[in-house]
């Protein structure tokens, strides 16, 4: 098994060399969709349209029981800027949803599953 680790802006361009995508999730809606860090949808989405597939891994506990996800949390602007000048906004939103047609499966403790069966694994 070979593995690099890349800066995230430069995914488009490693994806023409690699098999497969794997990611983690924080959170797995009942529809399927991720919730992760940003940076994961680029990387999906970016994925999914040269063909390479996207796997998630990860537990079974995460998987919510609804598909409503409340207040994506938001860390501390100093990490991006400490000083901004008067007027400028700075936002560091630190989670984002992959949608289930950028996921090719969800590998959980039990084995592979696609987006769209997820809620069946929860009742």
């Amino acid at each position: 098994l070979s593995v690099r680790l890349i800066a995230d802006a430069a995914v488009c361009q490693a994806l023409a060399t690699v098999d497969i995508v794997l990611l983690g999730a924080d959170t797995i809606t009942p529809a399927g969709a991720v919730i992760n860090k940003m940076g994961s949808v680029p990387i999906a989405c970016c994925a999914h349209t040269v063909g390479v597939p996207v796997y998630v891994l990860a537990e079974k506990r995460k998987i919510a029981r609804k598909n409503r996800i409340l207040g994506m949390e938001a860390g501390d602007t100093a990490e991006l800027w400490d000083a901004p000048p008067s007027g400028i906004i700075v936002e560091n939103i630190c989670f984002e949803r992959v949608k289930p047609a950028y996921i090719r499966g969800i590998i959980l403790e039990e084995g592979l599953c696609a987006p769209d069966e997820i809620y069946r694994r929860i009742l």
